[in-house]
């Protein structure tokens, strides 16, 4: 059993994004105005509810209307207060009377808001999540059905402390609060179900979250002691909640019951209080995730983790706290360690509203959690992709609990996740509906949107538009971002967006043929060969300068190729030979053509090596390692007449590879890049399978071709 505790409150810090969420803060005479937020604990921006940017006077206390200052490095607090009220007034007006005198949507330069997000993050001293590792496969199945078995449900359980304040009465009762927690079925505040409903369904019913909904404890002192904005940020909220756990355990509450990791740390404890946040800016009991600084210890296990955050009031004009999206991303932090998936310095939109732990989605219904995150909790099933020995069609149920894997065989923390989504249950508020292609990194960072190889997300959005919104601009996603058969139905080495790896290598992996949007998707998946090094050296009796291809030579010429390659041992031991040929793409003029007659006495374990000395020619294949790797030397060629581009063809049995040199090739040894064309094939290219290569550099696989 997993037992956790919830307390609505605040320490070491993660939170939840707020995109435009309207929250009350108190100004210095005890009156509360309307605003919006952006942002989290780390940096936040605040307008007014028409739009203009407003600061807190660190000097009078007041919330007024901002002007940036000179270097637009920060924001400058002016005379002007807020009211709450629309800027409908002379005090806004330039001198004059004619035009207004603030600007609306003011924004400061990206460095500083990452600079001011940084430093927010080293005073709170915030423990850095170790991303989950990555997931495991499951037995291949061409076809992923959200009907995937799962396992027993197991029950964790939290503890929800409740608090309010002498000067601050709670005006929610406990048994709402417990209901928004743990019912079946529940729909107030307009949520599609309770806490409990959201992490059963997200997990196709493999947890079943409870808590324990204590009655309210009354703090010692007012509610302004705690909410003093001069005090170090989570400071007060580590002393409130300590409050509260200590009352709890006087009154002979067993701790024991709730569920612990193995080193005996509750899992979950969730903090609310009484009324408003009041500060806003991140000061004061402003909700976050964080770390006690010493540990709460009782009945042999401890507490150290928390979340927490106001429980508010009935007034209708604000956002209700008591609803999914927030308090879900912050016990996704508590219970499972995942982090967020939104850019820190509020620059770009992370991972957007495809996933809890980034925007979430909608604050009543929040999209799941993505599935590299849920597949580190057995939540998904992931097929492995890289192996097949024939390309063929996938299929994939909406919506489901699986997900098919393409590996990059050279670094395992890096792949590919395809899943199909439909914006239904669930996944009601996602901005579109298709194929789902994540693009994972166990070691990138959601708040480096650069799309380098040493600074690109953890988790990423292949976008089927190509314009790269989540990454170029604060967006959470768009109706153009999914893969579908109306709009982008491909996803390879040479389209945009293209499916290479990081670090700009092709990753082999073609996906082509992407059917309409439905309940259920297919697509194919050509298993391609890649070639990673081409060596090409004139014979003696040609010239030794280097030059851009080698057409006019005569004599004995040598050509090295080395890569990788996806046919099976399968693939080898049902063969009689293997056919390999080089061809110059432009003329189809074919510079090496040669089939090898497979001697099965030398194929052990998926491997076979052929040498022909007289001929001149050496050829390995290993398809029992992880890279699948391919090597032919042929030092007796006549490559007269090879110009860039040309393709190699590699067939054994019923496998096609082929992969194209496309840039000038070198006299010597120079390692050139090679582009990726296509995968298993029964039959040779087309007439119109080369206009294709001419024009896009890939051919698309299809009608068993």
């Amino acid at each position: 059993m997993i037992v956790g505790v919830t307390v609505f409150l605040i320490g070491n810090v993660f939170a939840a994004p707020h995109k435009g969420d309207i929250f009350r803060l108190k100004q210095p005479d005890g009156s509360y105005v309307a605003v919006k937020v952006w942002g989290d604990e780390f940096y936040q921006r605040v307008e007014s509810l028409d739009g203009y940017t407003l600061v807190r006077n660190s000097k009078t206390g007041w919330i007024c209307y901002a002007e940036l200052s000179k270097g637009k490095s920060d924001f400058v607090a002016t005379d002007v207060v807020y009211r709450g009220r629309a800027a409908a007034n002379t005090s806004l007006l330039k001198s004059g009377g004619i035009g207004w005198r603030f600007q609306k949507g003011l924004r400061l330069d990206k460095e500083s808001v990452r600079r001011k997000a940084a430093m927010a993050r080293e005073a709170l001293r915030v423990r850095i999540e170790e991303p989950p590792a990555p997931a495991v496969p499951v037995p291949p199945a061409k076809s992923l059905s959200a009907h995937a078995a799962a396992t027993s449900s197991k029950s964790i359980v939290g503890l929800t402390l409740l608090i309010d304040f002498p000067n601050v009465p709670a005006d929610v009762n406990r048994v709402d609060i417990d209901n928004f927690l743990n019912q079946r079925g529940y729909d107030g505040n307009g949520n599609n179900g309770s806490v409990r409903d959201y992490f059963y369904d997200v997990s196709n019913g493999q947890v079943d979250y409870t808590n324990h909904t204590i009655e309210y404890y009354t703090a010692k002192k007012n509610k302004s002691y705690y909410t003093n904005p001069k005090a170090r940020h989570g400071s007060r909220a580590e002393k409130l909640i300590r409050e509260a756990l200590n009352a709890l355990e006087e009154r002979g509450f067993d701790f024991s019951v709730l569920t612990t990791n193995t080193y005996g740390r509750v899992l979950g404890v969730n903090a609310l209080y009484a009324g408003e946040v009041d500060n806003g800016w991140s000061k004061g009991l402003w909700p976050h995730c964080g770390w006690f600084r010493k540990k709460f210890r009782a009945d042999g296990v401890y507490a150290q983790r928390y979340q927490i955050t106001n429980i508010g009031t009935m007034d209708p004009n604000t956002d209700s706290p008591l609803q999914l999206r927030t308090f879900c991303h912050e016990n996704g932090h508590m219970l499972f360690f995942w982090p967020d998936l939104y850019d820190y310095g509020w620059q770009s939109g992370g991972a957007g509203d495809y996933c809890l732990m980034a925007w979430g989605g909608s604050d009543t219904n929040p999209v799941p959690p993505n599935p590299y995150f849920a597949g580190a909790q057995g939540w998904v099933n992931t097929y492995q992709m890289n192996h097949d020995s024939i390309s063929s069609e996938y299929f994939h149920e909406a919506n489901s609990f699986a997900a098919h894997r393409f590996s990059n065989l050279q670094n395992l923390n890096e792949y590919f996740l395809i899943e199909s989504r439909l914006k239904t249950g669930r996944n009601a508020s996602l901005p579109d509906e298709g194929l789902l292609i994540w693009h994972i990194d166990r070691y990138g960072r959601n708040n480096y949107e650069q799309m380098k190889p040493s600074r690109h997300y953890q988790v990423s959005v292949e976008q089927a538009d190509g314009m790269f919104d989540l990454e170029n601009r604060f967006s959470g996603g768009d109706p153009n971002d999914l893969f579908h058969a109306d709009g982008n139905d491909s996803f390879g080495g040479h389209t945009q967006p293209n499916s290479r790896w990081w670090s700009g290598r092709e990753s082999g992996l073609a996906v082509t043929n992407i059917s309409a949007v439905g309940s259920t998707m297919s697509f194919s998946a050509l298993k391609t060969m890649v070639t990673r090094k081409c060596q090409v050296k004139a014979g003696k009796s040609r010239k030794r300068e280097p030059v851009r291809g080698l057409e006019g030579f005569v004599g004995r010429d040598r050509i090295s190729l080395l890569g990788l390659i996806s046919a099976a041992g399968g693939d080898l031991a049902g063969a009689a030979e293997i056919h390999i040929a080089i061809t110059s793409v432009s003329d189809g003029h074919v510079v090496f053509d040669e089939s090898l007659t497979i001697d099965h006495t030398r194929l052990k374990k998926g491997k076979y090596r052929h040498r022909d000395k007289q001929a001149g020619i050496s050829f390995k294949l290993d398809t029992k390692t992880k890279k699948g790797t391919y090597s032919l030397q042929a030092r007796n060629a006549d490559l007269t007449g090879l110009a860039c581009p040309f393709r190699v063809e590699i067939e054994v049995g019923d496998y096609y590879g082929m992969s194209l040199v496309d840039e000038p090739v070198v006299n010597g040894k120079k390692p050139i890049p090679i582009r990726l064309v296509s995968g298993h094939a029964a039959t040779p290219l087309s007439a119109t399978a080369l206009q294709e290569i001419r024009a896009k550099g890939s051919w698309k696989y299809q009608n068993g071709r």
